[in-house]
């Protein structure tokens, strides 16, 4: 399939900004790289070469390394994969990135600066990863800009949503507060007693989350085959618990209704 993609001449102008900006770190920094990369907030300098108001591209550009990590790689192989090298590459290519020192694929599914979200997946044996990202304008207030990173495998999948402001020096993760705690109970059908799942299990749903391309609404789901392989800390895997989720489970999705500042479930 083909990605969504807007291009433009001022799109590639302000890349190559980046990607200068880029080549530089490669030279003025190595050292840092090669021993784990201990400085991770660097391409918040990258700001300096771009102009506010920023859009989704170089929102991507300048997240902290942490919110594009998945589990894929060890911490100083990621460090040269997502810092350094895939982020320029992928929006330079714009369809397809093979990291150099992985044999791994990034592939664009959308690309839309109009909707400000951006989306891309990595494929791998029996799994990969998909990123997710967008940003919810407010008054007065920076943007906050939400990351969903979905990590699948051949019997499950489960995503972490993470929101965070940009001051242009820094990162803050706000998500605690701006979106709510969502519990399997969330998910039950009305009048079901929520008491039969323990709380562990109850706290820690494996969710799949999808941002939103059009509107401001995030669309969340429980993936309950990893509830069923087993894989939620806490949830049993008797046949009774699963019988009894089966049933319970409201059939479609969540939504986490945005108000202009933050999020709220129904």
């Amino acid at each position: 399939n083909k990605a969504k993609l807007e291009t433009s001449n001022s799109m590639m102008n302000r890349c190559s900004c980046v990607l200068i900006a880029t080549m530089l770190a490669l030279v003025i920094r190595p050292a840092l790289a090669q021993n784990g990369g201990a400085d991770f907030a660097y391409p918040e300098e990258w700001a300096n070469y771009l102009d506010e108001p920023y859009d989704v591209r170089e929102y991507f550009l300048l997240l902290p390394f942490e919110a594009l990590l998945t589990s894929e790689f060890s911490e100083q192989e990621a460090y040269w994969r997502v810092q350094l090298l895939s982020r320029p590459a992928l929006l330079e290519d714009l369809s397809l990135s093979w990291d150099p020192f992985w044999d791994i694929s990034w592939m664009v599914d959308t690309l839309s600066v109009r909707d400000g979200f951006f989306s891309y997946h990595s494929k791998g044996d029996g799994g990969g990863s998909r990123i997710q990202i967008t940003y919810f304008n407010r008054v007065d207030q920076p943007p906050l800009v939400a990351v969903g990173v979905t990590e699948w495998a051949m019997c499950c999948e489960s995503t972490t949503l993470s929101v965070y402001t940009f001051d242009g020096t820094s990162w803050e993760d706000v998500t605690r507060s701006v979106v709510p705690d969502l519990m399997l109970a969330d998910f039950l059908k009305p009048g079901i007693d929520a008491s039969q799942i323990p709380q562990v299990c109850n706290e820690n749903p494996p969710l799949s989350i999808d941002l939103p391309l059009e509107g401001k609404d995030i669309q969340v789901h429980v993936d309950v085959d990893t509830i069923y392989d087993g894989y939620v800390d806490g949830c049993p895997t008797t046949d009774a618990f699963l019988s009894f989720i089966e049933a319970s489970l409201e059939p479609g999705s969540l939504m986490l209704r945005w108000d202009d500042s933050r999020f709220g479930k129904e």
